[in-house]
Order: C-alpha cells, then sequence, then structure tokens
C-alpha cells in the first residue's frame, strides 16, 4: 500500500504542471490575439489617420488613407522593421509619398528598410548643399536605396512646387528657408490638413528655423502640434508657439533618454497654457482619428 500511495503523491505535481502549462498556453494565446486586434486599424474613406508611432528616441509618423499613405521619417535603422509591420498592419499597400525630413539617422535610419519593403510613389528630401552634406553611413545608404530602387526623389527647396497630397490629404512644405550648417534647422516643417484637422510636423527645426519661418510665412497655425526636436528646450519658441495657436500637443522621444527630452521648459509651456500633451514614451504610438466632424485621439497604452 505504501508503494500505491507515494505513486498517488508523484502524480499529482505532474497534473499541476500540466495544468499550468495549459492555462500559460491560452493565456498568451488570448493576449497575443488581443494585441493584434488593438494593433490593427481599419480606415474608411471617410476617415484619416495620423500614427504618430513610437520609435523611441526618433520621430515617425504615418498619414493613412485606407490603403494609401504618407510616412514621414521612420526612426533609426534599428526601427526599421518595427515601422514596416506597423504599415502593414494599419492596412497600409503603397506609400504614395515619404518625407524624409532631415539626413539625422533618428528620422532616416528606419527608411532604408522601408524604401525596400513598400511600393514608395515619391521621395522628398530637403536639398543640401554639398559643402554641408553629410557624409554618415546611414545618410549614405539612404540615398543608396533611393537610386537602385529607382525611386522618383524630389531634394527640396524654397521655391519649388510646395504642396502635394492624397485623398483628403494636403501636405504644405514651408521650409527650410535657407542653406544651414545645423541639420536640424534644414529640417522639412509641413502642414498636414487631413479634412479640417491641421497638424505641423517641424521635424527638429529649433528656435532661429521657427522664428524666420513665421516672420516669413505668418500661416503657421495648426490644431495638433508635433513638438520639433523631441520637446528639446533648443526648439521652444513661445512666439511661434504662441502664433500656431494649437489645441494639443505631441511629443515623440524615448523613455529615460540620454538628452532629456522633452525638456522642463517646454513641459513647462505646456503647464503654463493647460495644453493637452501627448508623449510617445509615456502612451506609445498615438493615432488622431481625423473626419469632417473633428478628429478623436487614442494611444497603445491608453
Amino acid at each position: 500500500m505504501a508503494k500505491k500511495e507515494d505513486n498517488k503523491k508523484s502524480f499529482t505535481p505532474v497534473l499541476s504542471v500540466v495544468l499550468l502549462l495549459i492555462i500559460i498556453i491560452l493565456v498568451n494565446h488570448f493576449n497575443s490575439e488581443k494585441k493584434e486586434i488593438k494593433n490593427h486599424t481599419v480606415v474608411s474613406d471617410e476617415e484619416v489617420v495620423v500614427h504618430i508611432i513610437d520609435v523611441g528616441q526618433g520621430s515617425s509618423a504615418l498619414i493613412q488613407c485606407g490603403k494609401n499613405g504618407i510616412l514621414i521619417d521612420a526612426g533609426e535603422v534599428e526601427y526599421g522593421g518595427k515601422v514596416c509591420e506597423y504599415i502593414k498592419e494599419a492596412g497600409v499597400e503603397n506609400l504614395e509619398y515619404v518625407i524624409a525630413s532631415h539626413p539625422h539617422s533618428d528620422h532616416i535610419g528606419g527608411l532604408i528598410k522601408v524604401l525596400k519593403t513598400f511600393p514608395v510613389g515619391h521621395v522628398i528630401t530637403p536639398y543640401v548643399d554639398e559643402e554641408f552634406s553629410p557624409t554618415t553611413a546611414t545618410y549614405e545608404k539612404f540615398l543608396t536605396i533611393i537610386d537602385t530602387q529607382n525611386i522618383d526623389c524630389t531634394f527640396w527647396e524654397k521655391g519649388e512646387e510646395d504642396s502635394v497630397g492624397i485623398e483628403n490629404v494636403t501636405v504644405q512644405l514651408l521650409a527650410p528657408l535657407k542653406q544651414n550648417e545645423n541639420m536640424n534647422n534644414m529640417s522639412i516643417i509641413c502642414r498636414v490638413a487631413a479634412f479640417k484637422t491641421v497638424f505641423m510636423f517641424p521635424g527638429d527645426a529649433e528656435k532661429t528655423e521657427l522664428r524666420d519661418l513665421m516672420n516669413t510665412d505668418p500661416n503657421v497655425s495648426c490644431d495638433i502640434m508635433i513638438m520639433s526636436h523631441h520637446g528639446s528646450a533648443t526648439a521652444l519658441d513661445e512666439t511661434f508657439l504662441n502664433e500656431a495657436d494649437f489645441a494639443v500637443g505631441v511629443i515623440s522621444c524615448g523613455s529615460d533618454n540620454s538628452y532629456g527630452h522633452p525638456h522642463r521648459e517646454v513641459l513647462d509651456y505646456f503647464y503654463n497654457n493647460q495644453l493637452p500633451l501627448y508623449r510617445t514614451d509615456q502612451l506609445g504610438t498615438i493615432r488622431f482619428t481625423c473626419s469632417e466632424n473633428g478628429y478623436a485621439v487614442e494611444s497603445e497604452k491608453g
């Protein structure tokens, strides 16, 4: 009898382990389905969705009209795969325009993968004089992939055609205004109108470029301001922000980044002006769904 009792005792832990494994498998299956549903976006013809994609300490935005889209930047090289997967899950099959705001790797690095993965109608990136042109490996690879993929590309400068778009979306190119050895101030600044909602994408433009833009083209008003340079104080020009008269701010930055973004001065501006602020380091990817009736906002982490 003692031997039989021992067998019974040894069976009980085995059964517990098996049950635990089954529970873990079921939980993981449920969570994976839940995550897939959460990340999937269905966009009707009456909607435009502006996705501020979480790419850590970098910048990326997808403007989606059904299966077509416009992409502005894609973070560092290591985020290229994530951006591609996100675009696919959103249901976008064609990128009519890819805007590379300026040559820094935290904006164009991920575009190398994107340009290899999706049909791209046209690339727009700032024209940079040879004396200022970066010689980084990332920028060279970016230019090479445009060439090898035979993608139409405009090296844009002020004075050229300044408006592009797709259905229900107009992108107005505002800057850079002139050549500058500071690549932040070579950023393409654009106003994106999705139905009646206007977004401002300043890239990494700093105070002097933002002030020059305001003095050159006073129409800098918008509803949603993507804060320049990941919320850096070097890009905080209160006169420009007040003139923009926006209702909501967004900062794309990485958690506990080494630059300390967003800087205290920027956070104080939002606090003092009682303006809502959405941050990718806190909320993950942020989505604005726009229609004739305005917009609604949601985020990956609630």
